[in-house]
């Protein structure tokens, strides 16, 4: 699957009215990623403090269940992901813990791997984490940003996602609002 369009999207939606200024801009490298995206991946997510004997690990934290993806699914994740709209700056520091994430990959060309893209959802503080490597595994991108405007979609994308997770499910449409900017 190839999402090109959504680099399109991505500059027509550039003005966020949720929030005055961007919470981020890509590094051309993770733009050209998310909207060229060929697989993507989700997973459960926890602190590895909480989860001692879990192995495999997303940006730091546990691995708890991973999920299958549809071509639409992994289409909704590009668009929230790409869209300015998506995220506002943090207003406050805090701890992050994440619940769900999804990670986007890019085939590179030449059968020389792959390169991806971390998004990583906090529900309770309305905050994401957005990790890029490259091929090499290389980390050259990392933020955070809140998460408030798209906290909808990305809870109905989590629900979709994770359809028979009870904690997804039970999770406040509205929720906290700790992270968006008050202007």
């Amino acid at each position: 699957m190839t999402i090109r369009p959504l680099l399109i999207l991505a500059a027509l939606l550039a003005a966020n009215p949720a929030c005055n200024s961007p919470a981020f801009n890509y590094p051309p490298e993770a733009s050209d990623i998310l909207a060229n995206v060929t697989r993507v991946e989700a997973y459960r997510v926890g602190s590895l403090n909480d989860h001692p004997g879990f192995g495999g690990k997303v940006d730091g934290f546990a691995a708890l269940e991973t999920a299958h993806i549809t071509p639409g699914i992994a289409h909704r994740a590009a668009v929230i992901a790409l869209d300015p709209a998506s995220f506002c700056p943090l207003t406050q520091a805090g701890d992050f813990k994440p619940t769900i994430a999804w990670r986007f990959y890019r085939l590179l060309p030449d059968g020389q791997g792959q390169d991806a893209v971390d998004m990583l959802v906090d529900f309770n503080s309305n905050e994401v984490m957005v990790v890029s490597r490259d091929g090499h595994l290389h980390e050259y991108f990392r933020t955070m940003a809140g998460c408030r405007p798209s906290r909808q979609r990305l809870i109905k994308l989590a629900r979709d996602t994770f359809p028979n997770d009870d904690d997804l499910a039970n999770l406040a449409t509205s929720g906290p609002a700790t992270t968006q900017s008050s202007q």
